[in-house]
Parts: C-alpha cells; sequence; structure tokens
C-alpha cells in the first residue's frame, strides 16, 4: 500500500504514506523506475523505486535514494564554472527545509533569494546582481545568460530551467564563470 515500514537512515519514522513520482510509476508500470525529485526537507534526491515480489507475488516496493548535491562541487571543477542550485520556495515548507538543513550541515539562508533558496553551491554568497536578475521575470526572455559584478571578481552566466522526475520545474541550476 506503499506505506514506509523501515527507513534505514530514520528507523523511527515509519508508518506514513509514501507519495513520490517514481514510485507511482513503479506501482503504475511493474517496474523499476528512476527520477531526481525533491525531498520534504528540500534535498535534491535520486530515487530508484523497484517493485518487490516474492514468488511472483507482489509484497511491497523498495526504495533507494541518495542525495545529490555532492556531485555540485565535483561538476564545477570538472566544468571549470561555479553553480548554484536554486528551488523555488513555493516548492518547500520553511520549517522543513531549515530542519533539513541544519540536519545536512548546511546553513539555511531563507531570505537570499527572493522566492527561491540555494540547495548546493560553489560561491558563498549569491551576487546582488545575481539576484536581481532572478528577481527579474528572465524566464519569459529566450536570452537567459547574464553578467554580474561581485567584488573584483565579473561574472558570465547563464541560467537553465531544473525539473524533477515528474516535469514539474522546481527551480534552476546557475552556470558562471569568473572572467576579471
Amino acid at each position: 500500500d506503499k506505506r514506509a515500514f523501515l527507513r534505514m537512515y530514520n528507523p523511527e519514522r515509519y508508518g506514513d504514506v509514501i507519495h513520490r513520482f517514481t514510485l507511482e510509476q513503479a506501482e503504475e508500470r511493474g517496474e523499476v523506475q528512476s527520477g531526481v525529485e525533491l525531498g520534504s526537507s528540500g534535498t535534491l534526491t535520486l530515487r530508484v523505486d523497484m517493485p518487490w515480489k516474492v514468488d511472483g507475488e507482489l509484497i511491497g516496493y523498495i526504495e533507494f535514494g541518495k542525495e545529490i548535491d555532492h556531485i555540485v562541487p565535483s561538476l564545477s571543477s570538472a566544468l571549470g564554472v561555479d553553480l548554484l542550485v536554486i528551488i523555488e520556495t513555493s516548492r518547500l515548507d520553511r520549517q522543513k527545509w531549515g530542519k533539513g538543513r541544519a540536519l545536512m550541515g548546511h546553513e539555511a539562508r531563507w531570505e537570499e533569494l527572493p522566492d527561491r533558496v540555494v540547495i548546493a553551491r560553489t560561491i558563498e554568497r549569491v551576487p546582488e546582481r545575481l539576484a536581481e536578475f532572478l528577481a527579474s521575470d528572465h524566464q519569459e526572455n529566450t536570452d537567459l545568460l547574464f553578467d554580474v559584478n561581485y567584488g573584483a571578481q565579473h561574472f558570465r552566466g547563464g541560467a537553465t530551467p531544473l525539473y524533477a522526475a515528474d516535469g514539474d520545474k522546481i527551480g534552476e541550476i546557475i552556470a558562471m564563470r569568473d572572467f576579471a
């Protein structure tokens, strides 16, 4: 019935019904499904859901999940750019997000951007001009490129929409490079 039986990372939390796209797809299709989903604490998680059968009879589902924020520094290094992964605050519960950030040892900066939060970053602060760009209606423009100064740095970059496994737009990935 998609009711959590055991969470290996939190055994005390069980019994709730899980409503996630990848699990719904695994149930509907009867096969392994995977995708990146936004967790209740605001983490981007790669999930893999698999029907669990014994003697040909479905007895439940096994779900594996791994937060993907750890790949941002490696990706940044490989590409030679700074990265920001930004989620729309309308997709989050502020209190749960704050608790999740604390649990992961990250600072919760809800007010850093209007209507968005940064969940992964390779730059300490969002440059003011970039925050202005994000606050503008840039999503309606075909040109998602920007130039911003940040102290002695001069960044050029771009924004690309970030979609969850269900196809919903949940935020943006910002890539920028210092040309100073």
